[in-house]
């Protein structure tokens, strides 16, 4: 199926999976000697916050593109700049409360993994808590790009209400998502040449940020 094939389900998804990926495998550079030096030998910069950034924008992109495709040139520029507007505003807005309930989350799939991967939770429990902020804003960000009343509202913004008014995407979908995604990031740290393995993860995540 191709990209503009999708609905607006299936764009959320595919960039909740990846989004989760992409900040799990920047916290695990943090915290896994050699793999930021790693990346940057192998892509020429380490996978960080400009990579989670550009997949998020690249998400309310495609969003605009399918509820607004003949939006006129100028329009479209417009429209961009204003989502760009969205994502840091999300960001800031949601950056307590998301990290709060992410961890939460993290808490529960921390023991989940740990058993799965033979591994000790407290090392997954930084990546799973940044792949679930990742997800929790990107939720609320394409929720705002698509209603694009009120983005802008210098208020807190309250995950929990945003969740809920999501309609059938519970805390269940969300911890799936997460699991999914900072696992492909996960499992390589538990098994041998697992580096080789986290710079191929990279090297696919990559093209989907440019």
């Amino acid at each position: 199926m191709s990209r503009s094939a999708k609905g607006p389900a299936a764009l959320l998804r595919q960039a909740c999976l990846e989004v989760a990926a992409i900040a799990a495998l920047a916290a695990a550079a943090r915290i896994v000697p050699g793999l930021a030096s790693a990346q940057r030998l192998a892509f020429g910069s380490a996978i960080d916050g400009r990579a989670l950034e550009a997949r998020q924008l690249r998400l309310l992109r495609e969003l605009l593109e399918l509820r607004a495709p003949a939006l006129a040139a100028a329009d479209r520029r417009a429209a961009e700049r204003l989502l760009g507007r969205i994502r840091a505003a999300v960001s800031e807005g949601t950056g307590r409360s998301a990290r709060e309930l992410a961890e939460a989350l993290a808490g529960r799939l921390a023991g989940e993994l740990a058993l799965r991967l033979a591994r000790p939770i407290a090392p997954l429990v930084e990546p799973l808590a940044e792949a679930a902020t990742a997800v929790l804003a990107t939720v609320v960000m394409a929720r705002r790009a698509e209603a694009l009343a009120g983005i802008l509202e210098a208020r807190p913004i309250d995950l929990r209400t945003e969740l809920s008014a999501l309609g059938g995407l519970g805390e269940e979908r969300l911890l799936e998502w997460t699991r999914k995604g900072a696992e492909r990031v996960l499992a390589p740290l538990a098994a041998a040449r697992g580096l080789g393995r986290l710079l191929r993860l990279g090297a696919a995540l990559l093209p989907s940020v440019r």
